[in-house]
C-alpha cells in the first residue's frame, strides 16, 4: 500500500500531518500520521525508518524514530549503523516499531533456540546507550499463526529511548495490544499514563547518616522516657484451647499460595503435626507454646498506593515470607522425607541409582520444591501418589497440579507413558529447566541452555550502558553484580567456551567503551561423606576420593558430569594434603609438605622409598614426629619444614585441601588467579616490585579513579599516540606539545617539557630526566615505594606524585582534543585542586569508618571454658615469636605480677608460620594452667588471628587446624577460659622471653 492509498483511508479522521514510505508488496511501509498541536516534521526518511521532529511551542525538541527492520539479516547490521551515525547526534529521541530482530531469549517462544543478529544489535544500542521502554500487555507481538509445536512467537516490536528521553519521560510505557487479525500486535507509547499516585512512606537512606542533623533529630526523638516493658508477655502461660480455637478459625477452603500450599495446612500446621514433631525433635513444651504463640498473634499492614493501611489479623497463620516459617517448614518436610525413605525400605517404591556402588536416591528437597526419583511403573506411581496424600492429610498440604510435572526416560514405551501420566495426574515435560540458578538436565546444544545467563549479563550491560559512569565504578558493578551473576553456574558445571567467550566480549565493551562508542565441585572433596560426594565417586571403583576417578569423560557421559572431570583435571595441581594420622600419604610422591612434595636425600634407594607413607615418621605415643628419622631420608630445607609442621593428637583422616587459600577451601577468585597464571602466556605478567605496588595503591585511601589509572600504566592500557599507531590507527605519532619525540607513556607523564618543569617546580621535587633509559613502570614504582618506604600509611607524598601524574594525563587530553592547556601553571593548578579533591574523599572514608566501632563488642575474645562468662582474676599473657627465614619459632608465657604465684616458661621449636607460634604460646599457657589445677582464667594475646580461629566454625587456617582444636579441647576442661586480645604492649614480656626462646635455642620453666 502506498502512501497515498493510506492517506486517502484515514482522511476521514482528519490528521493535521501525515507523511511515509511505500510498502513493498506485502512488507515494509511506514505511515506517519498526526493530531498533535506540536509541529511535526519528516526530517529523514527510507524503506527502514523516518525520522521525525517534533517541535513545541516553548521552543524546545525532541525526536521519534520509527523503524521497520530490514527482514533480511545480512542487511540489517546496515540498517543499525545508518540509524546510529543519525540518532549519534540527536540526545533526545524514541526509537519505535517493528525491528525485527530480538535481543534476549526471553522474548521468543519456540522455533530455535538461537537468535541471529543478536551481537550487531547489542552493540548498536550500547554504542547509542539505548534504554528498553517497560511494555505493559501482552509479551509476544508477532506470531507465525500455526498450533501445537509448530507455533512461534516473539516480542518483535517495540521501544527503545536515549538517556535524556527517559529522564523527561521516566513513567513512559508502552502497551501491547493482543495479536488479532495481522500477524503482528499494536503497540501504542505513552509519555505519561495515568495510574495511581504513589506517595510511599519514607524511608531513610544510608547517606543520611552523615549529617549531623539527622543525628540531633534521632536524639531528639528518642529522649523520651517510658516505663515498663511489654517482653512479659513473651513468658505469658498459653492454654492449648487458645491456640486451637485460634488454628480452627482458617477456612480450609482457600485457594494455593504463591508457595503452593492451601490454608488448611495452616489449619493442622500445629495441632495435626507441629507440637508432635516439634516434640519429637526433643524441643521443651515451653518452647513449643512460644512458638505457637509467635504463630497465632500475625498481625499484616498492607502497603497500597503507598499508603500503610491499619493493622489486621491473617486468617492463615504463617505466611511465605515470614521470618519463622522457612525453620518451621523444615520440619514438615523432614517427615515427608522419612516416609518416602521408610517407602522405598519397605519396597512401595525404588529410586534410581546412577551406578551399581552408588547409593540409591529417591527424593531431594529444597524448601518447598520437591524433586522425587523412582522406577517407572504402575504399582510405584500408586505407592508415591499415596505417599503424597497421606502427607498432605496429615500436614494439611496439598500438591499444586499446576506446578508438577513428570519426566519420563526417553526410550519407555508410549502407551506406558499415558497409563503412567494418567495415574500421577500431572503434565509431562521434556526437561526439569532451571532449578537454583542452573540447568539441570542439558541437550545436545549447551549454547541454548546456557543462554540465559547472557540475556542477564546483557541486560544490565545495556541497561547501564546510558548512565554516565567512570572506569572505576564500572570495575565496582562488574565485580559485584555481574560476576556474581555467572558464577553461582559456573562453580555447579562446566559452562560452554562459546557462552563465556560471548560473557567476556559484553563485560569487555562495556568496560571500554563510553557513551557512543567451582565451589560446589570443592565441597566433594573437603565432604567426601555427602551424597552427592558418594554418588559421583560410585563412577570409578578403585578408590572412595571424588578426584580420584577417571571415568567422567567417558562416552556416555552426561555434561555435568564430564564438567566435573574437567575441573579435576584443571586444578588437580592445586590439591595437597593436610596430614592426619598420614596412612593415605606418600611420602616421597605425594604433595604433603607445605603443598610440594619433598626430596629425598641421595643416600636412600629409589624403590623403597616411593612406597613409604606419612604414618612411618610420626610417633603417636608422643604425637610428635621422628626427628631423627626424618633429618636422615629428606633432604635439610624438607626435614625443617616437616618438622615445623603439626602433628595433629587422634585418629584426624588425611585430607585433602586446596593450597592457594589460606583456609584450604577452593575460592573463585584464587581458582582464576591460579587458572590465569597458568594459561595467560600471551598476557603481560607484572612482576614483583610492580604487584608490590599495586597492593599498596589498591589499599590505599585515594580516589578510585586514581587506582584504575596507575593500574593502567602498568599494563600500558592509556591510549598513547604509540600505542594507537601500534594497533594501526592512522594518526600523527609526535607530541602535541613539544613535537619533538614519539608520543609514548614515558614521554606525556615524564620526559615532555611540559611534565620536567611540573616534576622540578612542584613540591616532591622529582627529577625526571635523571636514568632517562628506564621504563615509566621502573619510574612509577620507584617513586611509590620510596615514599611508602619512607613516610608509610599517612604520608601524603604518595597521594601527590599519582596526583601529578593524573593531571599531566588530563591535561594531556585537554590539549589534544580541546586545544586548551597545556603549560606548566595549567598542570600545577590543577593539581592543586585534585589534591583538594583527594582531601575530601580522605575525610569522608575516615569519617565513615570512625562512625562506629572497627568491630563489634565481643569479637575481641572467645570463651572456650565450660561457662561463658568473663574472667578477670587469673590471668597468663602469651606470645610467640617466628623467623621466616629460618622457621625457627619461640613461645613464652608469663603471669601477671599482680598474684602470688608468679612464674615464667618458654620453650624453643619450630613452626609454618608466625600464628602457628602464638597457637603453640596459647597451648603452653592453657597446658600450664591445666597442670595447675587453675579452673578460671583469662589468657591474653596480641593475636586477631588466633582468636578469629577460635571463633570460627569453619577452618580460617587449615595450617593450624589440629593445634586449633586442641586449644578447644583443653580450654573445655577449665570452668571459665576467656582468650583476650590485647595491644602488644600488654603482653611485652611474654614475648621477650618467645624472642630469647627462639634466638637462643632454649626451653625453661
Amino acid at each position: 500500500m502506498s502512501v497515498v492509498d493510506m492517506s486517502l483511508k484515514l482522511a476521514c479522521l482528519n490528521p493535521r500531518v501525515y507523511f511515509g514510505v511505500d510498502a513493498e508488496g506485502s512488507k515494509g511501509g511506514l505511515f506517519i500520521f498526526s493530531w498533535s498541536s506540536s509541529v511535526i516534521s519528516c526530517v529523514v526518511s527510507t524503506r527502514n525508518y523516518v525520522l521525525c521532529k517534533i517541535e513545541e511551542s516553548n521552543g524546545s525538541s525532541r525526536h521519534v524514530l520509527f523503524v521497520y527492520g530490514d527482514p533480511v539479516l545480512d542487511h540489517r547490521k546496515v540498517v543499525w549503523d545508518r540509524m546510529a551515525n543519525i540518532l549519534e547526534s540527536l540526545p533526545e529521541c524514541l526509537v519505535i516499531g517493528d525491528f525485527n530482530q530480538l535481543d534476549c531469549m526471553s522474548d521468543k517462544y519456540g522455533g530455535a533456540n538461537v537468535i541471529r543478529g543478536i551481537d550487531d544489535f547489542v552493540d548498536f544500542r550500547l554504542r547509542l546507550g539505548l534504554q528498553g521502554i517497560e511494555f505493559v500487555g501482552p509479551r509476544f507481538t508477532w506470531a507465525n499463526k500455526r498450533y501445537n509445536n509448530d507455533l512461534i512467537m516473539e516480542r518483535l516490536d517495540r521501544a527503545y529511548a536515549t538517556s535524556d528521553w527517559m529522564d523527561r519521560f521516566p513513567d513512559g510505557k508502552n502497551f501491547n495490544e493482543p495479536i488479532s487479525s495481522s500477524d503482528h500486535a499494536a503497540i501504542m507509547y505513552d509519555s505519561n499514563p495515568m495510574g495511581a499516585i504513589s506517595n510511599r512512606p519514607y524511608q531513610i537512606e544510608k547517606w543520611a547518616f552523615r549529617f549531623k542533623e539527622v543525628e540531633n533529630l534521632v536524639m531528639a526523638a528518642w529522649n523520651e522516657r517510658y516505663q515498663g516493658s511489654k517482653s512479659g508477655m513473651m513468658d505469658a502461660p498459653m492454654s492449648d484451647e487458645e491456640i486451637r480455637s485460634a488454628m480452627f478459625d482458617i477456612g480450609k477452603d482457600k485457594s494455593p499460595g504463591p508457595d503452593g500450599m492451601i490454608a488448611e495446612f495452616f489449619h493442622l500446621y500445629w495441632d495435626k503435626v507441629g507440637e508432635k514433631v516439634l516434640k519429637g525433635y526433643g524441643f521443651s513444651d515451653r518452647w513449643v507454646g512460644l512458638v505457637s504463640e509467635c504463630i497465632t498473634t500475625v498481625t499484616y499492614k498492607a502497603l497500597i498506593n503507598g499508603r500503610t493501611t491499619k493493622s489486621f489479623k491473617p486468617k492463615c497463620g504463617l505466611r511465605q515470607g515470614d521470618p519463622l516459617s522457612p525453620y518451621l517448614f523444615l520440619f514438615c518436610m523432614d517427615i515427608f522425607s522419612r516416609m518416602l525413605i521408610l517407602g522405598e525400605n519397605i519396597g512401595l517404591f525404588r529410586g534410581i541409582k546412577i551406578s551399581r556402588r552408588a547409593p540409591s536416591i529417591n527424593h531431594l528437597f529444597f524448601a518447598d520444591d520437591a524433586m522425587i526419583f523412582f522406577r517407572a511403573n504402575e504399582n510405584s506411581c500408586k505407592n508415591i501418589m499415596k505417599t503424597i496424600e497421606d502427607f498432605g492429610r496429615i500436614s494439611g498440604q496439598q500438591l499444586n497440579y499446576k506446578k508438577t510435572h513428570v519426566k519420563f526416560s526417553p526410550y519407555m514405551n508410549n502407551n506406558l507413558r499415558m497409563t503412567l501420566k494418567t495415574i500421577l495426574s500431572v503434565g509431562e515435560s521434556g526437561k526439569l529447566g532451571v532449578h537454583l540458578g542452573a540447568p539441570i538436565d542439558l541437550g545436545k546444544k549447551k549454547k541454548e541452555d546456557f543462554q540465559f545467563i547472557i540475556d542477564k549479563i546483557q541486560n544490565k550491560v545495556l541497561a547501564w550502558s546510558s548512565l554516565h559512569l567512570s572506569q572505576s565504578m564500572k570495575v565496582i558493578l562488574i565485580q559485584s553484580i555481574l560476576i556474581s551473576v555467572v558464577s553461582h553456574v559456573m562453580r555447579c558445571m562446566k559452562v560452554p567456551a562459546s557462552v563465556t567467550n560471548k560473557i567476556d566480549a559484553l563485560v569487555t565493551r562495556f568496560f571500554w567503551a563510553g557513551k557512543g562508542n567451582k565451589g560446589m565441585h570443592w565441597r566433594l572433596v573437603q565432604n567426601p561423606q555427602l551424597l552427592v560426594a558418594r554418588v559421583i565417586s560410585s563412577f570409578d571403583g578403585r578408590n572412595n576420593n571424588v578426584l580420584g576417578g577417571d571415568k567422567g569423560s567417558g562416552k556416555g557421559a552426561s555434561w555435568g558430569r564430564r564438567g566435573l572431570y574437567k575441573a579435576q583435571s584443571k586444578y588437580q595441581e592445586g590439591l595437597v594434603w593436610k596430614i592426619g594420622t598420614g596412612n593415605k600419604v606418600l611420602a616421597s610422591r605425594m604433595a604433603w609438605v607445605q603443598g610440594t612434595v619433598p626430596e629425598v636425600r641421595s643416600n636412600q634407594l629409589i624403590g623403597p622409598s616411593s612406597k613409604w607413607r606419612v604414618s612411618e615418621f610420626i610417633d603417636r605415643g608422643s604425637s610428635a614426629w621422628k626427628s631423627e628419622l626424618v633429618r636422615n631420608r629428606f633432604v635439610w630445607k624438607d626435614a625443617c619444614a616437616i618438622l615445623a609442621m603439626e602433628v595433629p593428637k587422634g585418629e584426624m583422616e588425611d585430607i585433602r585441601y586446596w593450597k592457594y587459600t589460606k583456609s584450604g577451601r577452593f575460592t573463585l577468585k584464587s581458582g582464576y588467579d591460579f587458572l590465569f597464571n597458568k594459561y595467560a602466556e600471551d598476557t603481560r605478567i607484572l612482576d614483583d616490585n610492580e604487584l608490590v605496588v599495586l597492593r599498596i595503591i589498591w589499599k590505599m585511601n585515594i580516589i578510585p579513579k586514581w587506582k584504575l589509572f596507575i593500574w593502567k600504566i602498568f599494563y600500558n592500557g592509556l591510549a598513547v599516540k604509540a600505542n594507537l599507531a601500534r594497533r594501526g590507527m592512522d594518526c600523527d605519532p609526535g607530541c602535541s606539545y613539544c613535537g619533538n619525540r614519539e608520543e609514548d607513556l614515558n614521554h606525556v607523564l615524564r620526559l615532555c617539557s611540559v611534565a620536567q618543569l611540573s616534576w622540578t617546580t612542584c613540591s616532591l621535587h622529582i627529577d625526571p630526566s635523571e636514568n632517562e633509559s628506564c621504563t615509566i613502570n621502573d619510574w612509577v614504582q620507584r617513586y611509590i615505594l620510596l615514599f611508602h618506604s619512607e613516610d608509610g600509611w599517612n604520608g601524603d607524598r604518595v597521594r601527590k606524585y599519582i596526583a601529578l601524574l593524573w593531571c599531566l594525563w588530563k591535561m594531556r587530553n585537554l590539549r589534544l582534543f580541546k586545544g586548551d592547556g597545556g603549560h606548566t601553571g595549567a598542570v600545577l593548578g590543577a593539581w592543586v585542586n585534585h589534591l583538594k579533591e583527594a582531601e575530601i574523599h580522605l575525610e569522608r572514608n575516615i569519617k565513615s569508618h570512625t562512625d562506629g566501632p572497627l568491630e563489634p563488642p565481643g569479637f575481641n575474645m572467645v570463651h572456650i571454658g565450660q561457662e561463658k562468662v568473663f574472667h578477670n582474676e587469673f590471668i597468663l599473657q602469651v606470645d610467640g615469636s617466628w623467623d621466616k627465614k629460618t622457621g625457627k619459632a619461640g613461645w613464652g608465657m608469663t603471669v601477671s605480677s599482680n598474684y602470688e604465684l608468679e612464674e615464667v616458661a618458654g620453650h624453643y621449636g619450630r613452626a609454618v608460620s608466625s600464628d602457628h607460634a602464638e597457637a603453640k604460646a596459647c597451648l603452653l599457657g592453657l597446658t600450664w594452667a591445666s597442670e595447675k589445677r587453675i579452673e578460671r582464667l583469662r589468657i591474653d594475646t596480641d593475636s586477631s588471628a588466633l582468636v578469629s580461629n577460635l571463633r570460627a566454625t569453619k577452618m580460617v587456617d587449615i595450617a593450624i587446624m589440629g593445634i586449633i582444636a586442641e586449644i578447644k579441647a583443653v580450654g573445655s576442661t577449665f570452668r571459665q577460659c576467656t582468650i583476650l586480645k590485647v595491644p602488644r604492649v600488654e603482653v611485652t614480656k611474654a614475648h621477650n622471653v618467645a624472642t630469647r626462646c627462639r634466638a637462643l635455642g632454649i626451653s625453661y620453666v
